[in-house]
């Protein structure tokens, strides 16, 4: 009796233990599984887990964490598997990367990493003409507040793993013949024309396959309304009584689509292409473009731009720059500053569909640069003619972002 209990206890000795090394072994395996498929991070996910108390799936999170800034522009499948449970747990990178007061900031409260202010001005005084497309600014906002309301969430995105940030902000143009004192209409000569319009943004970006796309709504006005010729007669000695002649007041409605796919090249060098479309009562259009940047700068820093909100930037101590070069092609269907309102025909002057040119070319170089939240660009801009008649043209662009 006593041989057989010795017997029963043994058997249970062993099956418990057996039991617990293959519970260990199956959670090691999930463990390693979870972090060789870092390309599957959602970053939502990862900002929500508090640091205050490190055990293993905050400290595995925060690791996660910071691989994924650091790495997910040009990580493949082979370096997501280097990255061991046994790299994870020891104390040696925890104190490197999981004590780090910013990468703390942005996983406790991933708000940081979505709030910007925009802010851009436009005027071809920096080519030293006064004619054509002569002022313009806008003042934006990027703020988590913006998600899942109103239309946003109707606006595409770019999948399950992207990272997608909403925008609001409100822009002004004003547009000139090249005599902007003329007092008598020349048929020939670009109408006087004022805009203002309220856009509605998303910004979807997957850095892991370097792309990004812009979804905008534009609602607003052209004419006086936009205030655009009182603004420019109060900045004038002398007031261009030409805007007497502006386009008629009319509502503007418009979607635009913008597609980014970056390369990277080498270490400074990388290359974006672009594909841009828009429909509606404001402009109908598409195009491409080709970007090509030299400088300082990390793909994750800086692969969510565009040609009209700018470049976000992210917390980084060190200073990021770059010089860039951008020669662009559109067909332009309509556009409500030549062609004039589409509900609005009583414009005193505005040209016909046979009058302007369909197909611009337009060439954009500038510099960046960027210091911790904080980045400033300027652009300079050359244009073809856009209608029959017309010059070519060139602006300047001031633009400031702040990350807060």
């Amino acid at each position: 009796m006593r041989l057989l209990f010795i017997m029963l206890l043994l058997l249970f000795m062993i099956s418990c233990s057996t039991s617990d090394e293959q519970k260990a072994e199956l959670v090691a395996h999930d463990r390693a599984k979870d972090i060789s498929n870092l390309k599957q991070i959602r970053p939502a996910e990862i900002y929500n887990i508090k640091t205050d108390s490190l055990n293993f799936r905050s400290k595995t999170a925060v690791a996660k964490l910071h691989y994924f800034e650091e790495n997910i522009g040009e990580m493949t499948s082979e370096a997501a598997k280097a990255l061991t449970v046994e790299n994870i747990q020891s104390d040696k990178f925890f104190g490197q990367n999981a004590t780090n007061p910013e990468l703390y900031s942005h996983t406790s409260n991933g708000s940081h990493m979505n709030r910007y202010l925009l802010i851009t001005f436009d005027n071809d005084i920096f080519a030293e003409t006064d004619y054509y497309y002569t002022n313009g600014f806008s003042v934006g906002l990027i703020h988590p507040w913006l998600d899942n309301r109103l239309f946003y969430s109707l606006m595409p995105g770019l999948g399950q793993y992207s990272t997608n940030l909403f925008g609001f902000r409100i822009q002004q143009q004003m547009f000139t013949p090249y005599e902007p004192e003329a007092v008598a209409i020349d048929p020939n000569d670009r109408p006087f024309s004022g805009v203002l319009v309220a856009e509605f943004f998303k910004l979807s970006n997957r850095s892991d396959k370097m792309l990004f796309l812009q979804t905008s709504l534009r609602m607003g006005v052209i004419g006086p309304a936009s205030l655009a010729g009182a603004l420019q007669n109060s900045l004038h000695k002398l007031e261009p009584t030409g805007w007497e002649n502006q386009i008629a007041n009319d509502f503007l409605l418009n979607i635009d689509l913008s597609l980014q796919k970056a390369f990277k090249i080498g270490k400074s060098i990388e290359m974006a292409g672009n594909m841009d479309a828009g429909i509606g009562t404001f402009k109908t259009y598409w195009g491409a473009s080709l970007q090509i940047r030299t400088g300082n700068f990390s793909s994750i820093n800086s692969t969510i731009s565009s040609a009209t909100i700018g470049v976000l930037p992210k917390f980084d101590k060190t200073i990021s720059y770059w010089i860039f070069l951008e020669p662009a092609f559109h067909f332009i269907a309509y556009d409500a500053t030549l062609n004039g309102g589409m509900l609005n025909k009583t414009s005193p002057h505005r040209f016909s569909y046979n009058e302007i040119h369909h197909r611009t070319t337009q060439l954009n170089a500038g510099f960046s640069v960027f210091y911790r939240n904080t980045g400033l660009s300027l652009r300079w801009t050359r244009i073809s003619p856009e209608f029959i008649g017309g010059d070519l043209h060139n602006w300047g662009n001031i633009s400031l972002t702040h990350n807060f």
